[in-house]
């Protein structure tokens, strides 16, 4: 198990499955707004850190 995890390379998603996987995420952000479960401070803060070079890693 060891092994697999230290020299396993995932592969990188397409760019239409990037695009897939942000469509779904912004679909789950304007749910969770529409519901009141994000406040608008939280919601400042999450967008502000998508702008990070490394995002969605950073």
């Amino acid at each position: 198990m060891e092994e697999i995890l230290a020299t396993h390379k995932a592969t990188p998603l397409t760019h239409s499955q990037e695009e897939d996987v942000e469509k779904i995420l912004e679909e789950a952000r304007n749910y969770y707004r529409k519901k009141e479960l994000i406040s608008e401070g939280e919601m400042a803060t999450y967008r502000e850190s998508m702008k990070s070079p490394n995002y969605p890693f950073g």
